[in-house]
């Protein structure tokens, strides 16, 4: 049996050694599982391009024993976007990797890649599953000029796509299922991945926050040049903090050149009170986490947040925005309306006065057992297995 995974959110980049590498989003033991339901197993993934070396260090490198990983055009630029030829190349190879394939994986649900893929699988008659990882709008809307041009029509093919797709699985217990509606068979699976529960995770948190007098550290894990994922809603919320006489720091891990964030922290005057720390590979998060004392996501879109549930899942108190599923994880209490840094500056400081961090850090750590990764891998590769055998 041929199987055909196809992303249009992740990247694939070429290092000096001629080897490829993953970012973040994706592993080799992902899809190592994949290839253990199938006889012959192809990866299109997006080409971004050649790594420095010194960043070679951030990403896992490829196990091509595991299959054809073919990275395809990179369309999704304004160059891209009308590059006539490359547009051809990406349509030709779509084309062609679905008609020799049995069963077809869109691990992601937006753009041109995954319409084009959706087509030929219908022309086809290739049995097909959707991941639904987010919502479409707003990350296209708060992205970019682009992103607005396309938000709505992108929006639509979404719906429209889980609507006539035969199989689905959504990172939310219910967020994404209710904009994205899906008739056909449907699983709702977070796709984290954390590390086991351990109560010594818990009681070494809360033995941290018996030192008051220490400056509080906040954290957010993010792509640092992606404007929705809301770096300078942070940003300003310290600066409301700082006229007020609050200091606190704010640590920021994740890819890109963070300049956009340096030049507003100094605008604003408070470049002393962050700290970008740059990419970090998955296995490295957990000690991260355990370093800071409250995590932020104050994002424009979401799915269900993988980067809370592992803060959570290291004791983390977290605040967050209200976007996609993050109400499923986070009591009410400490959640602020998408793009308001008012009040993000107000929960911080509310969080800040009544001092609760304990009282925070254990309801968190007992919700990520929610999200125990061997339970929720059985449930996801059952359902990913019932339709590999069209059950």
């Amino acid at each position: 049996m041929n199987l055909l995974f196809i992303n249009s959110a992740s990247k694939v980049f070429h290092g000096e050694d001629g080897a490829l590498y993953l970012n973040p989003h994706i592993t080799n033991n992902g899809f190592r599982q994949y290839r253990s339901l199938c006889d012959h197993f192809t990866m299109l993934i997006r080409d971004c391009g050649t790594l420095r070396h010194e960043d070679l260090g951030k990403f896992e490198k490829f196990d091509s024993s595991i299959g054809r990983l073919i990275p395809y055009p990179n369309i999704y630029s304004i160059k891209g976007y009308f590059d006539i030829v490359k547009q051809m190349r990406l349509r030709q190879l779509i084309k062609h990797e679905v008609m020799k394939a049995d069963r077809v994986i869109c691990g992601s649900q937006a753009g041109e890649v995954i319409d084009l893929t959706v087509k030929y699988c219908k022309k086809y008659n290739k049995p097909y599953m959707i991941y639904c990882l987010g919502m479409v709008f707003e990350g296209q809307w708060f992205h970019s000029l682009k992103g607005k041009l396309v938000a709505y029509p992108r929006e639509y093919s979404c719906k429209r796509l889980f609507k006539d797709a035969p199989y689905a699985i959504y990172v939310t217990k219910d967020a994404c299922q209710k904009r994205y509606p899906c008739f056909g068979k449907t699983l709702g699976c977070s796709d984290v991945e954390i590390q086991k529960p351990n109560e010594m995770v818990l009681q070494n948190r809360l033995e941290k926050f018996q030192n008051t007098k220490r400056t509080i550290v906040f954290g957010t894990a993010a792509y640092l040049d992606v404007k929705w994922k809301g770096h300078h809603l942070m940003l300003n919320a310290i600066a409301m903090l700082k006229s007020k006489g609050i200091n606190v720091q704010y640590q920021m891990v994740g890819l890109g050149t963070g300049a956009k964030i340096m030049s507003l922290a100094e605008k604003l005057g408070i470049s002393d009170n962050i700290k970008i720390l740059g990419g970090k590979k998955h296995n490295e998060m957990f000690d991260w986490y355990d370093q800071i004392d409250v995590y932020v996501q104050p994002s424009y879109q979401e799915g269900l947040c993988r980067s809370i549930v592992e803060a959570m899942s290291r004791a983390c108190p977290v605040i967050c925005s209200n976007a996609g599923g993050n109400y499923e994880l986070i009591d009410s209490k400490y959640i602020f309306p998408v793009g308001d840094a008012k009040t993000l500056a107000k929960k911080i400081e509310q969080v800040l006065k009544e001092n609760n961090f304990a009282q925070m850090a254990k309801r968190n750590f007992e919700k990520s057992k929610d999200y125990d990764g061997d339970k929720l891998n059985a449930e996801r590769w059952a359902f990913i297995k019932k339709f590999i055998d069209n059950e």
